[in-house]
């Protein structure tokens, strides 16, 4: 299992859903912090937001998080290519 981070259009009233769905793919996710990105044609405000699973699953919440915010393209990247989760029990 991989640790990604993505960069999320900030837009409150889709979070919570972005957020579930990635939760129903995934388990969980932990929201990091807010930038700002420009680009050639605009503006926007991000979240980055890291996430803990396989190549898989990071293709399928890109793809998802593409055709939720209505976006052109979406850049994720590896964190860490080893993630451990310890629990006790």
């Amino acid at each position: 299992m991989k640790l990604f981070e993505i960069l999320v259009p900030d837009i409150p009233h889709f979070h919570k859903f972005w957020d579930e769905k990635v939760i129903a793919i995934v388990g969980g996710l932990t929201i990091a912090q807010k930038v700002k990105g420009k680009w050639l044609t605009e503006t926007d405000r991000l979240v980055t937001v890291r996430i803990a699973c396989n190549d898989e699953q990071m293709v399928e919440i890109a793809k998802m998080t593409c055709k939720l915010y209505s976006q052109q393209a979406v850049m994720y990247y590896v964190i860490s290519n080893e993630t451990f989760i310890v629990s006790v029990a």
